[in-house]
């Protein structure tokens, strides 16, 4: 989790998502299943009763670290600690069946392959892009993933995969909308890189061509660099490479990597070090720097707490920092997003700009939550006058129509009355309050510049007394 150090997730084949809080000090048996669709007594098949893929695609949420999605035959999305999970009615599917538009259990359907996500934010603050590739070279994408499983659109008629399977697909982090992507095919004799910058209505291929091109061998993994959407790095069967010029040419990736299957790549960029990270198949992890790369950073303050407590009328506060690393020049702009129960937020200051040099700038969220306000008392001694006249109207109204139109005006004098005085209630006031967050609510504080998002999720709990 990029937001935090301490937590680690790992799977088996399958749907088993596990979970681990201890950081560096966690062990085998420290991870917990979250998600799966087992049965037994560490299971909790939780996901729809869904098959997948042998390797299930899952990865937490760019914009929302603390959301995992994970592919099925559907596009699933809820609380990477398992919580909340499928959903009523199986809420967490944002998408049907992307074999056949249902809403049954996948079975022996055409199973996700992989998963990218970037873009805006939707309402929840997650993304609101998703891609899938599947097992049969198809690709769907959705760019108002929280609006409906119509969303999402089979994006694969400009895509030539020869049905091999989609292998790994990567959101351009250095645009905002969420419509460039790259994605890598498998198999042999078709190109293995395809690149889309209008969601994938249209794909080109960025293989190559002649000496420069990319190995004809199945390409199982793919990376944008963060800082210079012109350098990519896929993970093919036969090792790594790189283009920096958006896929014109292709060069081994230097470092005395094996020829090896690469199935996932990474990029570390921390203060004066920049790391490409590589998981092979059967050879281990390997790591090359690169030159240091400038980002910024948004964390918590030393010291600081990342929960709190607030009841109405009052307000509750959260201490952050901002770091620009490595020279990082730029406007950062801080939003919230996904507050829940009615706490206003705010944060102080909403935009930082930075020039180049090493800077260190305090950011503080404000949750308020506001302060009941009371409903007009009822009083009977004033209320029921008004229901006798109005009744009394309609006894006239009913000896001249029919019997079945007084009372529908009845029906509707009565309500309008009742309502209009206050309504039957013992109580001598109401509070107008919306309905406050059971435990475990959260706020999540965006920060962005161009396409590169931080994000930092805080939780809270609202007081009932």
């Amino acid at each position: 989790d990029p937001s935090s150090n301490g937590f680690w997730y790992t799977a088996n084949t399958g749907v088993s998502i596990q979970r681990c809080t201890g950081g560096v000090n966690c062990r085998a048996q420290d991870f917990v299943m979250v998600i799966d669709n087992c049965t037994g007594p560490s299971c909790h098949n939780n996901i729809g009763g869904d098959n997948s893929a042998f390797y299930t695609p899952y990865m937490l949420d760019p914009r929302d670290p603390a959301r995992v999605l994970v592919g099925t035959c559907r596009v699933w999305r809820g609380q990477a600690d398992g919580s909340g999970w499928p959903g009523v009615n199986n809420a967490n599917a944002l998408s049907a069946n992307l074999d056949n538009g249902s809403n049954a259990a996948c079975a022996d359907n055409h199973m996700i392959s992989a998963l990218a996500a970037g873009g805006p934010a939707a309402p929840s603050g997650a993304s609101s892009v998703i891609y899938a590739g599947r097992t049969d070279g198809r690709i769907f994408v959705s760019v108002a993933a929280e609006s409906g499983p119509a969303t999402f659109a089979d994006r694969s008629a400009r895509l030539i995969s020869g049905g091999y399977k989609i292998s790994g697909i990567a959101v351009d982090q250095n645009d905002p909308s969420g419509s460039t992507a790259v994605a890598v095919v498998m198999g042999f004799g078709v190109g293995h890189v395809w690149r889309t910058s209008d969601a994938g209505a249209t794909w080109n291929n960025i293989s190559g061509t002649g000496p420069a091109a990319l190995p004809d061998a199945p390409a199982d993994s793919v990376l944008i660099d963060p800082v210079n959407s012109a350098h990519v790095f896929v993970g093919t069967d036969v090792g790594a490479f790189e283009t920096t010029d958006g896929g014109a040419s292709w060069s081994e990736v230097a470092g005395g990597l094996p020829s090896v299957p690469v199935n996932r790549l990474m990029v570390l960029d921390a203060p004066g070090i920049r790391k490409l990270r590589a998981a092979t198949y059967g050879r281990g992890m390997w790591e090359l720097a690169l030159p240091p790369a400038a980002f910024f950073r948004l964390e918590l303050a030393p010291g600081a707490s990342s929960t709190a407590t607030l009841g109405t009328g009052q307000q509750a506060s959260y201490n952050l920092v901002l770091t620009a690393n490595n020279g990082f020049a730029g406007t950062v702009n801080l939003a919230c997003a996904g507050v829940q129960g009615g706490p206003a937020c705010g944060i102080s200051p909403a935009v930082i700009n930075f020039n180049g040099g090493a800077g260190t700038i305090p950011v503080t969220v404000t949750l308020s939550m506001q302060q009941a306000r009371n409903a007009v008392p009822f009083h009977p001694g004033r209320g029921w006058p008004v229901v006798a006249a109005l009744f009394a109207g309609v006894l006239c109204c009913s000896a001249k129509k029919s019997r079945h139109a007084a009372l529908i005006v009845l029906a509707v004098c009565l309500a309008g009355g009742i309502s209009a005085c206050g309504g039957i209630k013992s109580n001598p006031a109401v509070s107008s309050v919306p309905s406050l967050p059971s435990a475990g609510a959260s706020v999540m504080v965006t920060a962005s510049s161009g396409g590169a998002v931080q994000s930092l999720t805080l939780a809270y709990t609202v007081r009932t007394n």
